[in-house]
C-alpha cells in the first residue's frame, strides 16, 4: 500500500512539475518573440509640443520593503555603490536596498487626473512579502491604498505599466463612489498574457467601474483620448502586455518630459549602467526577453541623458525620493 501511495504521489509530482516547466516554457517563447521599436529623443519631445498638457505629476508609495541588492541587480555586472561614488550607509551597513511600490498621478490644469499604476491592496501586499521573504527579503510595510488618497471624481483615467499585482492590485479600491474613468491599455496589454498576468487581466474585464479605451494603431507613441501630452509606448520585455508612460509636464517657463517605466529595471542602477536583473529572476521567477530589455534599458539611459527628460522606474525608493518629484 505504501509503494502504491508512493509511486502515486511521484506521477502527481512529475505531472505538477511537467506542468510548470510546459507554462514557463511557453511563457519564454511568447515573450521571446516580442521585439517593439522605441522612438528617439526628438520625437519624443516634439510629441509635447502641444497646447493643454498637464501641470503636475506626483507619486504615491503604497509599500515598502527592504531587499537585497543582489535581488535587484545582477552581482556579475553590478558596479556597486562604492564603485560609482554614491555610498549608501545604509547599504554598507545592512546589505538591503528599499524596494518602493508607487503609483504615479498625472494632473491637468482643470483637475481631471490620469493614473498611472495603482499599486499594491493590503491584502496583496501581505502575500507578496510572505512569498518574497523566502528570498530573505525584510518584512514589507503597507502604506495604503492610492484610491484613499484622491478624490474620486478628478480620476478620468487609468492605465498601466504591466499587469502584475503590485502594479494594479490597488484598482479595485477605484470603483468606490460609482467612479466614472477611462481604463486605457494597449491591444497588446489587453490580449496578451502569460500565467503571470492572466488572472489580473480577468480581474480588470470584470471592474464593475470603468469604460475600456484600447490604443489599436501603428504609431510608436500612441496618444490617448482626453488626455494631451500623455503617451504609451508598447515595449514588451518585462512581460507581453509591458507599455512605458511619457507625460510632458507644463511646469512654466518649460516642459519637463517624465519617462514612467515600470520593472524595465528594479534598480536605477539598472538603467544608469545598463545592469540587468538576476538571471534567476528573468529565467525562473518572471520569464524576460533579456534582449528586448536590453534595448529598452540602453533607450532609457539616453533618455535620461537628455536634460529636459527623467526616467523613472518603479521599485528603488531612493531615486524617486531623491529625484524632486512630489509624493503625494
Amino acid at each position: 500500500m505504501f509503494k502504491k501511495t508512493l509511486f502515486a504521489f511521484c506521477v502527481l509530482l512529475l505531472l505538477i512539475l511537467t506542468y510548470g516547466l510546459n507554462q514557463l516554457r511557453s511563457a519564454h517563447s511568447d515573450i521571446d518573440s516580442v521585439s517593439p521599436e522605441l522612438p528617439g529623443p526628438e520625437a519624443v519631445r516634439a510629441s509635447g509640443q502641444l497646447f493643454g498638457l498637464p501641470t503636475s505629476i506626483a507619486y504615491y508609495n503604497t509599500a515598502s520593503q527592504r531587499v537585497a541588492r543582489k535581488t535587484m541587480l545582477d552581482e556579475d555586472q553590478d558596479p556597486g555603490e562604492t564603485a560609482n561614488k554614491r555610498v549608501d550607509t545604509e547599504l554598507a551597513e545592512t546589505g538591503l536596498v528599499e524596494m518602493s511600490f508607487p503609483a504615479f498621478v498625472v494632473t491637468w490644469e482643470d483637475g481631471r487626473q490620469f493614473v498611472i499604476d495603482t499599486g499594491f491592496s493590503k491584502a496583496e501586499a501581505i502575500d507578496f512579502g510572505r512569498r518574497s521573504a523566502l528570498a530573505g527579503a525584510g518584512p514589507i510595510e503597507f502604506h495604503g491604498l492610492l484610491a484613499d488618497q484622491l478624490d474620486m471624481a478628478k480620476v478620468k483615467g487609468i492605465g498601466f505599466t504591466h499587469l502584475h499585482g503590485d502594479h494594479m492590485m490597488g484598482s479595485l479600491a477605484f470603483c468606490r463612489d460609482n467612479a466614472e474613468f477611462t481604463l486605457v491599455q494597449t491591444m497588446e496589454q489587453h490580449s496578451w498574457h502569460s500565467y503571470l498576468t492572466k488572472g489580473s487581466a480577468k480581474l480588470l474585464n470584470e471592474l464593475e467601474c470603468g469604460m475600456q479605451l484600447l490604443l489599436d494603431d501603428t504609431f510608436v507613441l500612441k496618444g490617448i483620448k482626453d488626455f494631451p501630452g500623455l503617451y504609451v509606448i508598447y515595449a514588451g520585455g518585462h512581460t507581453l502586455g509591458s507599455q512605458i508612460f511619457v507625460a510632458h509636464i507644463n511646469e512654466g517657463a518649460r516642459t519637463k518630459t517624465y519617462i514612467l517605466a515600470g520593472d524595465m529595471a528594479n534598480h536605477f542602477d539598472g538603467v544608469r549602467y545598463n545592469v540587468s536583473k538576476p538571471p534567476a529572476y528573468s529565467r525562473w521567477i518572471v520569464p524576460e526577453n533579456l534582449d528586448q530589455l536590453y534595448k529598452v534599458r540602453s533607450w532609457l539611459k539616453l533618455m535620461n541623458q537628455e536634460t529636459d527628460i527623467s526616467v523613472f522606474i518603479s521599485h528603488d525608493k531612493r531615486h524617486l525620493n531623491e529625484s524632486g518629484m512630489t509624493a503625494l
